[in-house]
């Protein structure tokens, strides 16, 4: 055929309606198996190619929904974004990865990509984009900010998890706890985890030792670093800001001869795949990636839906979950 085939073509060469076509394109409506594939026989032969975003901007529906994140290497970050994609897939949506790393320069210029009309809504994960920058670059896309903004659906307690870990680790007798921090937890303010094992010591009359304090690169390699410099302060026990950085800690811990939890306990937080698949079973702090997911896409569909209400943010609290990592110290202090 001559020129650019177009879906009329396809209607014809298919015997159906244009209607039909459209809905076997969209999936949005049920198509028999044997019409679906006389309209994708018919697709294939006259090389036909829709023009999406002109019939999204006919719809005033893209059916996309875009989601900004830092990176996806953390295994908690690709749960969380499943459970997302799932929850906005029983909606009819599906969704678009924009990933900025920690350039807060690139967060903004993707936002501003997906306000121009590429998507309906977006959900921020960034943790260098606050709420209230993003929605003054995207004042009329509905948007929500994950976690620990202001104007999220969900607010996440790390405060609560870090008490529970500090307040375990001291019931077993440690006293020399080393905690490891991460970049992303501080770009949006204070690292929360940290506020939490500050705040478990001062109800207790006491004090966390700066000398304690170590900051790594958000991964394996750089919690392996930073467990080198607690190891070398004599610390017995070690708390990371997420599972990557424990494993780290275990791999320095094998690296100097020491066994766990004989000789160092370790918990992780966000209790992911890698803490039982690890050895011994990592105890951590159990976030609930799946009830988070629900409740952060549940926001942007009210806001999608028009609703001027904001919704009342809802307060999830991690749990501690005690593995085989931690246990008495080999000489208690």
């Amino acid at each position: 055929m001559a020129g650019k085939a177009k879906i009329t073509d396809v209607a014809r060469a298919a015997g159906v309606s244009v209607t039909t076509v459209s809905h076997t394109l969209s999936g949005r409506r049920p198509v028999g198996a044997e019409v679906r594939s006389r309209v994708l026989r018919a697709i294939r032969e006259l090389n036909y190619r829709p023009n999406y975003f002109a019939g999204a901007m006919k719809q005033n529906r893209t059916g996309l929904i875009g989601i900004l994140v830092d990176q996806c290497r953390n295994s908690a970050t690709g749960i969380l974004l499943e459970n997302m994609e799932h929850s906005l897939a029983e909606r009819g949506y599906e969704i678009v990865l924009g990933i900025a790393g920690l350039d807060a320069e690139k967060g903004r210029r993707l936002l501003e990509k997906f306000a121009s009309g590429m998507v309906d809504g977006v959900i921020n994960m960034l943790p260098q984009l606050s709420s209230d920058e993003a929605e003054l670059i995207a004042p009329s896309l509905p948007l929500v900010t994950h976690l620990r903004q202001a104007s999220a659906p969900v607010y996440v307690d790390y405060e609560e998890g870090a008490r529970q870990a500090f307040a375990h680790l001291r019931g077993l007798g440690h006293r020399r706890i080393g905690y490891i921090g991460s970049a992303r937890r501080r770009l949006n303010g204070p690292d929360p985890v940290l506020a939490g094992c500050r705040d478990f010591l001062a109800a207790n009359g006491e004090t966390l030792d700066p000398s304690l304090e170590v900051n790594g690169e958000d991964s394996v390699e750089g919690g392996r670093r930073a467990a080198a410099v607690l190891l070398q302060r004599g610390v017995t026990a070690i708390l990371a800001s997420n599972d990557q950085m424990a494993l780290g800690v275990y791999q320095r811990a094998y690296a100097e001869g020491m066994r766990i939890p004989e000789e160092l306990s370790v918990i992780g937080y966000d209790d992911s795949p890698l803490a039982t698949s690890v050895f011994p079973l990592l105890t951590s702090v159990q976030i609930p990636f799946e009830q988070i997911g629900r409740c952060t896409v549940e926001g942007l569909l009210r806001k999608l839906s028009g609703e001027s209400e904001p919704l009342q943010p809802r307060v999830i609290t991690p749990q501690l979950i005690v593995r085989n990592s931690t246990g008495i110290p080999a000489t208690i202090s």
